[in-house]
């Protein structure tokens, strides 16, 4: 392969990955933060939850399964 190829190649797998971070492929889908989940948390229950961000422990309360 030669040199100009090479180039394009990596600049086209750099574009990708990217435009993929940018506009595709959150890291965070599938959680909430608490902030999102604080406001109505009623609407919640009985599902399992990924929740992300700082929590005080002692604002948390275990609910029995």
């Amino acid at each position: 392969m030669n040199k100009k190829k090479k180039i394009l190649l990596s600049l086209t797998f750099i574009a990708g990955v990217f435009f993929t971070e940018l506009y595709g492929i959150s890291s965070s889908d599938g959680c909430l933060t608490v902030s999102e989940l604080l406001p109505d948390p009623q609407a919640h229950i009985g599902q399992n939850v990924n929740v992300m961000g700082i929590v005080d422990m002692e604002a948390l309360r275990w609910l029995p399964r």
